[in-house]
């Protein structure tokens, strides 16, 4: 009876701990991706803005001649 406890307690407790480091593995892979996409967002509107203030500077430039 006590080894089978033993057993019992022993699976469980390898079961807990194996789907505790998946899920943290997950979520830690989920704020990655996140994090990811933000400099993604971030980089593609900086360039968007220096893309955009050359361009109205081309005219700004062409109205002072």
């Amino acid at each position: 009876m006590l080894g089978f406890s033993l057993f019992i307690y022993k699976t469980t407790y390898e079961s807990i701990e194996t789907n505790y480091l998946s899920d943290k593995e997950s979520l830690l892979r989920q704020i990655k991706t996140n994090i990811e996409w933000k400099i993604r967002t971030i980089e593609y509107s900086f360039s968007r803005l220096m893309a955009r203030q050359k361009f109205f500077g081309y005219f700004t430039k062409a109205s002072f001649l």
